[in-house]
């Protein structure tokens, strides 16, 4: 079975922690709500956590680059895009949550054809809250590329660094699928 790893800089208390039901705005059904956090975990739910998309209008900034590859953060939403069908069958909600604008999601959740709603947090509210690694480029502060695995709102698995995010989510998911078979067996 893969494991899923926890970074020495990401703290082993992250595991059984509570997700707090903290406001977001989401591109649910590609139209604007407001939502709690807590609301789109449910029963389990997969979070890809990543720190900007590309969008029509939003132009990253020039140190980005050096920083962080975008086309790592879409292949992250591409991956969990790929996922979604097989996850919703087994009753796991799948979430993407980053720093950028709801608008800017949604036209990258239309962009990517994404199945599944993207959370804006441009306060990062939820790295202060869980303690959830970020970086800054300018004056602007990002998350860190992670996948949470939540169960009845708690904090299950945690795969970071998430430099390959292609493994990683199948890593996740063939986690995901030995605890199901586990817990039927």
């Amino acid at each position: 079975m893969p494991e899923l790893v926890i970074a020495k800089d990401l703290p082993a208390k992250l595991i059984g922690r509570r997700i707090p039901n903290i406001p977001l705005e989401s591109t649910e059904k590609n139209w604007l709500k407001k939502a709690y956090l807590a609301e789109y975990i449910g029963e389990a739910a997969i979070v890809g956590v990543f720190p900007l998309g590309v969008g029509f209008r939003e132009v990253p900034p020039l140190e980005w680059t050096e920083v962080e590859a975008i086309d790592a953060c879409m292949e992250q939403n591409r991956e969990l895009r790929n996922k979604h069908h097989g996850m919703k069958t087994l009753g796991i909600n799948i979430v993407a949550l980053s720093v950028q604008t709801r608008v800017a999601q949604l036209e990258f959740a239309q962009e990517m054809n994404l199945p599944f709603p993207l959370l804006s947090d441009p306060g990062v509210t939820l790295a202060e809250e869980l303690g959830l690694p970020t970086f800054r480029v300018g004056s602007c502060r990002y998350y860190q590329r992670l996948l949470l695995f939540c169960v009845k709102g708690k904090v299950a698995g945690v795969a970071y660094p998430v430099s390959d995010p292609k493994r990683a989510i199948a890593d996740m998911a063939a986690c995901i699928h030995e605890a199901l078979i586990d817990r039927v067996g």
